[in-house]
């Protein structure tokens, strides 16, 4: 990930439903979780995908949101904005491995740390830090008709 990259949730419903669209998919059961919870939920919402159901596990969809790690950071952007690379090494596969509700080997821990730490940087206090501006947009476009449809019904 670059330094600069745009992660915030609308550019992360715009990817899920360019990936939706292309992929000619005609109504799948979705199943979403954290983040994807989001991009699957402004899918449906503002750019016109169409599940035959969407479950969404602990999704980022209502701020605030995030662990107490998550609240931490941004607190105290400040300092987590100066750590060393070995720290944040360090700190990414304690906070992932706290999410997984099994242990994960190794090998499966290493396949979900290794993004967070690749050639820009220590991603995930970049993005933790950022954490209100993820937000920015997020509830002043969401049409009301699918909104109801999708949060009451659960199907469409």
């Amino acid at each position: 990930m670059r330094p600069d990259q745009d992660v915030s949730l609308p550019v992360q419903g715009r990817v899920f439903a360019a990936l939706f669209s292309h992929l000619r998919l005609d109504k799948p059961d979705v199943v979403a979780h954290d983040f994807g919870g989001c991009a699957a939920l402004r899918g449906y919402l503002l750019h016109g995908c169409d599940y035959r159901s969407l479950t969404l596990i602990d999704p980022v969809a209502l701020a605030p949101w995030g662990s107490p790690f998550v609240h931490h950071v941004r607190e105290h952007e400040r300092a987590f904005a100066g750590l060393p690379p070995y720290i944040h090494a360090a700190i990414v596969p304690a906070y992932i491995a706290g999410a997984a509700f099994h242990p994960l080997s190794a090998r499966n821990l290493q396949l979900y740390v290794a993004p967070w730490l690749g050639a820009a940087g220590p991603a995930p206090t970049r993005i933790l830090r950022k954490i209100d501006r993820l937000f920015e947009g997020t509830s002043a476009a969401l049409h009301l008709g699918r909104q109801a449809n999708c949060l009451l019904n659960c199907h469409t």
